[in-house]
């Protein structure tokens, strides 16, 4: 990208910080539901603020890398504070710092996504042990087959 759109960027993300006392730049405008600055581009497309100023200030983003911050704070875009790693190293940061979002760690029927109850699966396992198949299960409790075998093969719904 041109230098001057990075100059342009570095100028917007300038007027549109406060840095609290730990040099953390903290984005004033919008953010995202789970707390991210929102760089808006024009034309309603929008980017993640730290990933623009990465850009802005650093340099290219290689494909496939994300910019995590070293302050662990999401709203947060001064490039002294990002660096670059792969979306595992990411995670894998994320996870030992007690950061990742535990929404996705919910186990059954309390999982946002669930579309059985314990004792549906319950039900489920005296049904495959009664020799019934596995579509005519997945089909009455309207679930996928995989949903079924994952059950059957205890990779799924472990704490029933």
């Amino acid at each position: 990208m041109l230098p001057e759109k990075r100059d342009i960027y570095a100028r917007r993300i300038a007027s549109s910080v406060v840095i609290d006392a730990a040099g953390c730049w903290i984005w004033q405008k919008k953010k995202s539901n789970n707390g991210y600055g929102e760089f808006a581009f024009g034309g309603g497309k929008n980017g993640r603020a730290h990933r623009v100023s990465y850009f802005a200030h650093i340099g290219e983003i290689p494909d496939g890398m994300d910019v995590c911050h070293r302050c662990d704070v999401r709203s947060c875009v001064n490039p002294d504070h990002l660096f670059l790693g792969t979306r595992s190293e990411n995670l894998i940061d994320a996870s030992k710092k007690n950061r990742v979002s535990r929404e996705h760690q919910k186990k059954g029927s309390s999982h946002p996504a669930s579309k059985l109850l314990e004792a549906d699966v319950k039900e489920i396992r005296s049904r495959l042990s009664l020799g019934h198949s596995k579509a005519s299960i997945a089909r009455s409790f309207a679930v996928s087959d995989r949903v079924i075998l994952l059950i059957a093969r205890g990779q799924a719904w472990r704490h029933v």
